[in-house]
């Protein structure tokens, strides 16, 4: 489906008579009436794929390793460099495609009074900032995507950029509940997140806005944007259930529109493209070592976040849990299997990408038994009912919002069960979490709260979030960021002389090395040589 609506808007660009081609006045690859119900499922889609999951094209390929919830072996040892795949793709996707394409829609929802196309772009313009600020610090926000007007846009303040999105939602809500202007075509024609539900649209602005607060709730900022704060919470008009802010996907091979991990990971492949970090793995299985609070609790999540294979016989693993049948490739190994490709590492399962229900019986991921193919129709995601929770319990322990941070917790864990489910029912085969199940979970996890201390009450709430979150791993890396949680394993404590860090860890991502040797408004900035490890953005928890 995604194919297809960019080859549409492909065929739009060459659409032009014979008899104007040597019109040297016109140019005839640029269509002077795009039609912006094509142009915006691309970049609904873009967005998703330069930002989510764990492809190597996405953010998610840096953060899910920066967050511990994987290992990705090119970045391995916090090495992740201005010329690495997860930071120059989605650099240009972003910067290039995804903010001259909304452009195009702002200025021609404008002009043809289409204000809840203009909501939709406004809203996503101010999802594709934040999430940029969030990974980089300074980025180019109000001359991005106005090329060839402006060639080398400048790097604005991040703080400033934040000011700027709240101000872009709330003109956002006001155009998409306009209710005097006929859209034409219906925004549906053109929302692939949302199907044009404009009361969905709403429900995330006001999500968004609060993981905004939240987020520079320890900065001075905060104090402007307060009453917002008061506001959202007696409205409690956030996602739900079905409204979370994801992209669904199908069974079709061909075109391909199948979870883009599942393709890689199940589609005949050789070998596991996806590395599963020991520290999450163990942690979840209350392993003493790892997280305290955990210990002795096995998360009833596990063979649904993870497929175990068997290993290969006569070859050896990185690193390995016999007693869990659990093979990967351990953070910052650099001993002799460093560069041995292995069919039986632990992989991702139905929860993440729609792969396979670890029902005990080891099979190769890229089985071709029919009844363990799992579905590949799972989304990725943005944000999520659950992070609402999590959120919610930080302000309240924070001292920012009057709730009940304990239900909070509890609703969010509850609200994370609901989506494990949710993602294991496109699956007829995968058997559900039984709600004693759940419910012990949560009384467990609960109880463990109540005993706590005020620091390791906050562990507690983002560390269940971290929990939630595999696959989202953006939200992780900031939270780690901005609290100090969920703690993140570190290499250096390891015992074994094949396992080390080689950079320290880096508190914002490189910029694209495209960025820093060709943008002239930026040089001598000292852009292309900062201290990933010494850099915080405005609103981090400085260390």
């Amino acid at each position: 489906m995604k194919k297809r609506y960019i080859i549409m808007l492909l065929t739009l660009l060459p659409l032009v008579g014979c008899q104007d081609w040597l019109d040297v006045n016109t140019d005839p690859n640029k269509p002077t009436d795009p039609k912006i119900e094509l142009l915006l499922p691309t970049v609904e889609v873009n967005l998703f794929n330069s930002t989510a999951g764990y492809m190597s094209a996405s953010i998610g390929g840096a953060t899910g390793t920066l967050a511990h919830h994987m290992v990705n072996k090119s970045i391995n040892g916090y090495n992740v460099e201005t010329t690495s795949h997860c930071i120059t793709q989605p650099w240009s996707s972003l910067f290039m495609t995804e903010f001259s394409t909304l452009n195009i829609i702002l200025d021609n929802a404008e002009s043809n009074n289409q204000l809840q196309y203009k909501g939709v772009a406004q809203t996503l313009k101010a999802v594709t900032s934040i999430l940029a600020v969030d990974m980089w610090g300074d980025v180019p926000f109000a001359e991005a995507g106005l090329a060839p007007k402006i060639m080398y846009p400048k790097y604005d303040k991040q703080k400033e950029i934040y000011v700027s999105c709240f101000s872009l939602l709330d003109d956002a809500k006001k155009n998409l509940l306009d209710k005097k202007t006929a859209i034409v075509p219906s925004l549906a024609q053109g929302d692939v997140i949302y199907g044009g539900d404009v009361d969905k649209w709403v429900k995330f602005i006001n999500s968004w806005k609060l993981r905004m607060i939240n987020q520079i709730k320890g900065t001075e900022l905060f104090d402007t944007y307060k009453g917002q704060l008061d506001a959202l919470i007696t409205e409690n008009n956030f996602i739900d259930s079905d409204s979370q802010f994801e992209l669904v996907y199908g069974k079709s091979i061909t075109p391909e529109n199948r979870n883009p991990m599942y393709a890689a990971e199940y589609d005949d492949a050789e070998d596991t493209d996806y590395f599963i970090s020991h520290w999450f793995y163990q942690s979840m299985q209350g392993d003493k070592g790892f997280i305290g609070f955990l210990e002795g609790i096995t998360d009833p999540r596990v063979p649904y976040y993870f497929y175990r294979q068997f290993k290969d016989k006569g070859k050896e693993v990185p690193y390995s849990v016999e007693m869990y049948k659990f093979h990967t490739f351990q953070f910052g190994y650099k001993g002799e299997y460093e560069s041995t490709n292995f069919k039986g590492f632990t992989t991702l399962g139905v929860y993440v990408c729609g792969g396979k229900y670890d029902d005990g019986t080891l099979k190769m991921a890229n089985s071709k038994d029919k009844d363990l193919d799992g579905s590949g129709v799972v989304p990725t995601r943005i944000f999520n009912e659950h992070d609402v929770d999590f959120i919610l319990a930080e302000l309240a322990l924070s001292g920012k919002a009057t709730v009940d941070a304990k239900s909070y917790l509890e609703k969010g864990i509850k609200s994370a069960f609901s989506y494990c489910n949710k993602m294991a029912a496109y699956d007829a085969d995968v058997p559900l979490i039984k709600a004693d199940v759940s419910d012990k979970y949560v009384k467990d996890i609960s109880d463990k709260y109540v005993a706590a201390s005020d620091q390791v009450k906050l562990e507690v709430v983002m560390t269940e979030k971290w929990i939630a979150d595999f696959g989202n791993s953006n939200e992780s890396y900031c939270d780690h960021r901005r609290t100090g949680f969920p703690k993140v394993w570190d290499p250096e404590s390891d015992s074994s002389k094949d396992t080390y860090a080689t950079h320290k860890y880096p508190n914002v991502l490189p910029y694209s090395n495209r960025s820093v040797i060709s943008n002239i408004t930026i040089k001598d900035k000292g852009y292309g040589a900062r201290d990933l490890s010494q850099t915080y953005l405005f609103w981090s928890l400085k260390k």
